[in-house]
């Protein structure tokens, strides 16, 4: 399956929306590598496709939101909510 910007832009199915941590950029003036970089500008990984550096950035995001989600639910058990 080849992630596409349909798959990054899904609505979430609960929670608040949070923008994408993770992002695709072009690393290199003629675009030969592509770089997903966080929110913060750090590079997290270089890659050489566009396909790669895609399903690297929806696994990122995903998973940042499922940590989000996690800490959310987490801290209203522990209030008692």
């Amino acid at each position: 399956m080849m992630p596409s910007e349909d798959v990054q832009d899904r609505p979430r199915k609960r929670g608040p929306a949070i923008d994408r941590q993770y992002e695709v950029q072009v690393g290199t003036e003629d675009g030969t590598f592509l770089v997903v970089i966080a929110e913060s500008g750090r590079t997290v990984l270089v890659c050489r496709d566009r396909t790669s550096a895609d399903r690297y950035a929806v696994m990122l995001n995903e998973a940042f939101d499922r940590g989000h989600r996690a800490g959310r639910r987490d801290a209203r058990r522990a209030m008692g909510k």
